[in-house]
């Protein structure tokens, strides 16, 4: 029933809207628009495709007249039509949902978290502590900078502020990293997870490292450790640079083999006897 209420009523404001064009009188666009406004509530979805077509109608009318004063009286109700869409999609609410029993709404509020008293469990663990780049996790890269990722897990029944620390090592035992966890006082909601990611180092990076993860939570500062380790190798160019050593060596031995086989050709060669001259006497 709505999609005929809908065809019906977008029939009258093409209507009034065509005639306002053929009159020039912009009272017609006030009939247009609230039957505009009428059709476009009543099946949303299927009058979404509109605004083109008015935009379209009006280039079309413009280029037929050619005339500054239908041009402006184009702009209006450009506008005006806009203005109607504008006001729908922001301020309506979806009749389609109407008569199911839900409805969409949006607010804004703030999460308050407090303890009461009982049977408190405070209990955490480290669900993950990984190294990636560019999303993908791995244990060996070719250069940094790279990503550290914690997940912690919060198994009690009340909510958790996590603090600790992340540090990794090189393979000389030389601190390279250390940044301290959570900041900003995020909290882990009970029987959930939740994501820590940092960043660290530079694009140069060798070795084999460690990484390694100190949580502390809970009233009685709790700590809970993780280690994982990783390697930067730029294998990439080492690959290429012991190529390249490889073919200058090979090449510098087959030059040498060239020169003395050479060498010892014209050494081996039998010596040809000179011809003698016999010089001409005049008699």
């Amino acid at each position: 029933m709505t999609s005929y209420l809908s065809i019906g009523l977008t029939g009258l404001f093409l209507y009034f809207y065509l005639r306002s064009k053929e009159e020039r009188k912009l009272i017609f666009l006030l009939p247009a628009v609230i039957l505009l406004y009428l059709a476009y509530i009543t099946t949303p979805i299927r009058m979404h495709a509109i605004l083109p077509l008015f935009i379209l109608l009006e280039v079309f009318w413009n280029l037929r007249e050619k005339n500054l004063l239908f041009a402006r009286n184009s702009l209006i109700s450009l506008a005006l039509i806009i203005a109607t869409i504008l006001f729908i999609r922001f301020t309506g609410a979806s009749p389609e949902l109407e008569g199911t029993g839900v409805s969409l709404s949006a607010s804004v509020g703030t999460l308050v978290l407090v303890n009461v008293s009982g049977d408190v469990k405070e209990s955490a663990k480290i669900a993950e502590l990984f190294v990636s780049q560019k999303g993908k996790r791995a244990s060996l890269f070719e250069y940094g900078p790279l990503d550290l990722t914690l997940r912690i897990e919060n198994d009690g029944n009340i909510h958790l502020q996590p603090k600790g620390t992340i540090q990794v090592t090189n393979m000389f035992g030389k601190t390279v990293y250390l940044s301290q966890i959570n900041q900003d006082g995020r909290n882990v909601l009970p029987s959930s997870v939740r994501k820590f990611e940092q960043s660290m180092g530079g694009k140069l990076m060798f070795g084999p490292y460690k990484l390694k993860a100190d949580v502390v939570y809970g009233s009685s500062n709790q700590i809970t450790s993780d280690t994982v380790t990783f390697w930067v190798i730029p294998y990439k160019i080492i690959i290429g640079t012991i190529l390249i050593i490889f073919l200058i060596v090979f090449a510098f031995r087959r030059y040498n083999r060239f020169i003395i086989n050479r060498a010892s050709k014209n050494h081996n060669a039998t010596p040809t006897k000179p011809k003698k001259r016999f010089k001409k006497f005049k008699k």
